[in-house]
């Protein structure tokens, strides 16, 4: 046997260095676990400030509501005043019309029986009543401003009271369906003054450019044609005023009863 040396390894370091020890590894730090979100403070907060927000809403809203309430009530009295003035008016107004109707209704009658030496000694102011009793009539003009411009403005509303609104209604149609009668009774009376004219006149009071004489007054009279005319306007005048202005003066008493229990509250 051959004592030769076997060859080393060429793979194999003679003089090896020495591995290093491993570094001792880190103990292992555990990572904070993350902490539960609290979601209930959150919900507190949100709901507060949207409580906060709503109630600023809502107390804005009534706010608004509220004076604007105010002023429609404010308007309503100032409205409900000036009705009650025009319908106080208005009633007074009719009364004339009746007691105009009244005295030439009596002037007319008495016309017939007075003789001729009698008008001869009349004053000129007497004379002219009685012609005035053969032609002349007053009719009912309303006021109606404050109701016509509640309507056209469409404000019927800001009244509250029901009862209120149809009274209101009710004096339209009466007062509609008094037009007719009220148009007979203004025909009339034109109708007489071109009569007059054809029999000298018209005349008018003292003091004016034509005022009236006995002897203008005794032709009128004399004039059957003349006094048949007069006679149906002093019929007429009279069933206008008693009997078609009934009805609107019922209603004109009906509004001022519901106005003055709404300006009382």
């Amino acid at each position: 046997m051959s004592d030769t040396p076997l060859p080393l390894d060429s793979s194999s370091d003679p003089n090896p260095e020495p591995t290093p020890s491993p570094e001792p590894m880190a103990p292992e730090v555990s990572s904070p676990r993350p902490r539960p979100w609290n979601w209930r403070p959150k919900v507190r907060w949100f709901a507060a400030e949207y409580l906060i927000v709503v109630l600023g809403v809502l107390t804005a809203v009534g706010i608004n509501t509220w004076w604007a309430d105010r002023d429609a009530r404010t308007r309503e009295r100032l409205i409900l005043e000036d009705l009650r003035e025009d319908f106080a008016f208005n009633k007074s107004e009719i009364q004339h019309v009746r007691d105009l109707s009244d005295r030439l209704l009596i002037q007319y009658n008495q016309l017939a029986t007075i003789s001729a030496d009698d008008l001869a000694g009349m004053s000129p102011d007497s004379i002219y009543t009685y012609v005035e009793s053969t032609f002349s009539s007053d009719t009912f003009d309303p006021v109606t401003g404050s109701l016509d411009a509640l309507i056209a403005s469409g404000d019927l509303g800001l009244i509250q009271d029901r009862v209120l609104r149809e009274r209101l209604t009710s004096f339209m149609e009466a007062l509609r369906d008094s037009e007719e009668e009220k148009q007979a009774v203004i025909d009339i009376v034109i109708q007489m003054i071109k009569e007059m004219s054809r029999l000298g006149g018209p005349w008018g009071p003292p003091r004016t450019p034509f005022p009236v004489k006995p002897d203008d007054l005794i032709r009128l009279r004399d004039d059957a044609a003349y006094m048949t005319g007069a006679r149906l306007l002093r019929w007429g005048a009279w069933y206008y005023a008693e009997l078609e202005l009934e009805e609107v003066e019922v209603a004109i008493d009906s509004v001022l009863v519901s106005l003055e229990a709404n300006l009382d509250t």
